[in-house]
């Protein structure tokens, strides 16, 4: 059974808006008439992800037929499009206005108006399992050929946590501020279609006057976005632009800054919003946790607690749980959402599930005495320097509430501050001074802008070519 399987009970129901049409559930199931008729179910396709009617129309029609797809970012470079495809060869490619040389071994299959489908030469044999469903890439993929397995039950059991958790109803109407191609994108698209509310289709960012005009003119009424996005709107006069229709706003994808989270509640405490704070990542299919808008004011920070069915459990170094509040260890969560695992290339399409519903998140966390759970920083971004543990998360995020937009990374021998501006050697003695390291170990590198990917996370493999 597929996550999309009962929303033909929607019908006549809008399912989809574009800035100038809509589209029915009816017309979204139907669009598979358009398709060519020769897919079988278990076929491996290849979705180059935009926000346009098409894409979404496709990768519902495919879901629905039992189709295996890998969603791929339509940003990325040709050459990366193509590392994908050799790395998984599959069956067909569904391309939209985008002219890319697959080689001799693909051919034009189809066309729907410029939607371009492209069908192998050879039809694959391996084998896929028969959990599998999609294929996602993790959140700073470029082009890398490492996917995450999800199934047809991590969909289905975290859209109806997700749904349960934030009310979502038929009435909703949501906006697309990611690409499908990203795990918190695909849960929004998902959780509203399979409840019965609608999606608006969008490629405008928050800055641009085109996005808000469609929020208006489409009575959207709620939306989500990353930190990188609430950052801005704060600098947009965010409450300025709030239409009446918007009810609540959710953000994951990544740890807000205490300004702008304190920012974000007060916004939303005058207008009326509910804010959900929420935590994720790909490899529970997309988010874990919610923190409650009733809890908001009084858990800043918090990633508030495990979605209904999950579990979070916090372990030491040496392997022993945590059951004590405010001691920092990893965070484990085990849940029915928790992926198959990871693929690297096509032979992993045949594993089953690896993980076996548990996921070691790599971050380090705490809960408080009403077991509230806090992020405190990355496991994996650690220095060593001089002897001295130190976590580059929480370098960044006292830099950040000092003001300074800036990234850090380390190579173990210094601890280099990328930032817009040198703010000279005052500001290394202050950085000094609170991390208890010698300024030596300190280097601030000028950079006209910090490097991000799509979701507006920093490329951190990017600063690293400076150092």
């Amino acid at each position: 059974m597929n996550f999309f399987k009962d929303i033909h009970k929607f019908k006549n129901k809008t399912a989809l808006y574009s800035k100038k049409n809509q589209f029915s559930f009816n017309e979204l199931i139907n669009f598979n008439s358009y398709l060519p008729p020769k897919i079988k179910e278990r076929t491996l396709i290849a979705l180059i992800c935009e926000n346009k009617f098409e894409v979404v129309a496709s990768y519902v029609s495919l879901i629905r037929m039992n189709c295996v797809l890998i969603l791929i970012d339509s940003n990325l470079s040709n050459e990366n499009i193509k590392k994908v495809i050799n790395t998984y060869n599959p069956d067909y490619i569904f391309n939209l206005n985008r002219a890319v040389n697959f080689n001799f071994r693909y051919e034009t299959f189809s066309n729907i108006k410029k939607f371009q489908i492209l069908k192998k030469k050879n039809i694959n044999n391996y084998e896929i399992n028969k959990n599998l469903a999609l294929l996602l890439p993790t959140s700073g993929s470029t082009g890398s050929s490492k996917y995450v397995r999800l199934s047809n039950e991590n969909i289905t059991i975290n859209s109806k946590q997700i749904i349960n958790s934030l009310k979502i109803k038929e009435t909703d109407r949501s906006i697309t501020t990611m690409p499908l191609n990203y795990t918190y994108g695909m849960s929004i698209l998902n959780t509203h279609l399979i409840s019965g509310s609608s999606i608006v289709l969008n490629n405008h960012s928050f800055i641009e006057r085109d996005f808000w005009e469609i929020l208006n003119n489409r009575k959207v009424t709620n939306f989500g976005g990353v930190p990188f996005m609430y950052e801005t709107l704060i600098k947009l006069n965010f409450q300025k632009k709030i239409p009446k229709t918007l009810k609540y706003i959710t953000q994951a994808g990544g740890k807000l800054q205490r300004s702008t989270f304190e920012a974000i509640i007060n916004i939303s405490n005058k207008s009326g919003l509910r804010f959900y704070s929420m935590y994720g990542q790909t490899e529970a299919t997309s988010r874990m946790s919610v923190l409650d808008y009733k809890s908001s004011n009084k858990k800043i920070m918090s990633i508030g607690k495990p979605l209904p069915g999950g579990k979070f459990l916090i372990q030491s170094k040496n392997g022993k749980l945590i059951n004590e509040p405010n001691k920092v260890g990893e965070l484990i969560y085990i849940g029915k959402n928790v992926s198959l695992g990871y693929c690297k290339n096509k032979s992993d399409l045949s594993k089953g599930n690896k993980n076996n519903y548990r996921l070691y998140t790599g971050d380090l966390a705490y809960k408080d005495k009403d077991n509230f759970y806090y992020i405190s920083g990355r496991k994996k971004r650690v220095a060593k320097i001089f002897g001295i543990r130190i976590g580059l998360d929480e370098v960044e995020m006292m830099l950040k509430n000092w003001g300074i937009e800036c990234a850090v990374i380390s190579d173990d021998k210094k601890i280099y501050i990328f930032m817009k501006k040198n703010k000279g050697q005052k500001f290394i003695n202050k950085v000094s001074k609170n991390l208890g390291l010698h300024k030596s170990a300190l280097k601030i590198i000028k950079v006209k802008n910090l490097p991000r990917n799509q979701s507006g996370k920093i490329s951190y493999s990017e600063l690293e070519k400076n150092v």
